[in-house]
């Protein structure tokens, strides 16, 4: 009797269980939507040619003051502020799934120097924000890091044609 009371149940488990994978698979499905429409709508905060002009925009012209040589980034803002790869990330619009690849990536070996200098090497070679000064900038003061010191140190320096380690 056992084994048919346990026949009898099963119908009512498999549905508990495919009840749960639905809801389970529905929140999943949800929160993607959310975090691409999050990702669209700050990702338009990100770039110079928005309408809401970010403070330091006048370094988004890459004629006048080029793009950022992975020198100057390591020197300016990778060693200032290790710590802070991954909320800069965050910031160009990178996806989490990048990040955390950078994250486990074993040549990192968890180093914040090493994982900085390879998001801005994503950056440059894929970026989904504009790859220059003025994006850098502007991140820097975002609230999120929260930098504004160092951006206008850089800033001083790339007004001033001085491109030596601050």
């Amino acid at each position: 009797s056992n084994r048919r009371f346990g026949i009898e149940k099963l119908p009512q488990e498999l549905t508990k269980w495919f009840q749960l994978d639905l809801v389970i698979n529905e929140g999943v499905a949800n929160r993607k939507r959310s975090q691409d429409a999050n990702s669209d709508v700050s990702h338009s905060k990100r770039t110079c040619n928005d309408t809401s002009m970010g403070t330091f925009d006048e370094f988004c012209d890459i004629n006048q003051y080029g793009k950022p040589a992975m020198k100057d980034l390591l020197n300016w803002v990778v060693a200032k502020i290790p710590s802070q790869w991954k909320s800069f990330g965050t910031s160009l619009g990178f996806a989490n799934g990048v990040l955390e690849g950078i994250q486990v990536d074993t040549s990192c070996g968890g180093d914040p120097k090493k994982m900085f200098h390879r998001l801005l090497e994503n950056w440059e070679n894929n970026p989904p924000s504009p790859y220059n000064w003025g994006t850098l900038l502007n991140i820097l003061v975002s609230p999120i890091l929260k930098q504004n010191r160092l951006a206008k140190d850089i800033a001083e320096k790339l007004r001033s044609g001085s491109l030596n380690s601050l």
